[in-house]
């Protein structure tokens, strides 16, 4: 359902829009699902800056540069086509 959400949404949500769309109010389980399985998937590889690679990157608000809090969840780009593909297959 997350997954699915924030690829229709283009591969970048708010948390308020992610509810919505999924109607759960708490997304931390389902986003942690999905680092989990990626995190295995890929051996625990990192990125560039040496931060382990994510399916969902939580974003805090730009707007407040003091918080902690998560504002939006982006996918990487070159994964939503793959990701979407992959949903279609499996008929989600």
């Amino acid at each position: 359902m997350f997954l699915r959400a924030l690829i229709e949404e283009g591969g970048t949500a708010t948390v308020t829009r992610l509810r919505e769309l999924t109607g759960e109010k708490n997304l931390r389980y389902m986003t942690l699902t999905l680092n989990t399985a990626a995190r295995r998937v890929l051996g625990g590889r990192k990125d560039g800056t040496g931060e382990r690679l994510r399916v969902a990157i939580p974003c805090t608000d730009p707007t407040q540069p003091r918080s902690t809090t998560v504002h939006d969840y982006t996918l990487p780009e070159e994964l939503v086509p793959i990701l979407d593909a992959a949903l279609r297959h499996l008929g989600r």
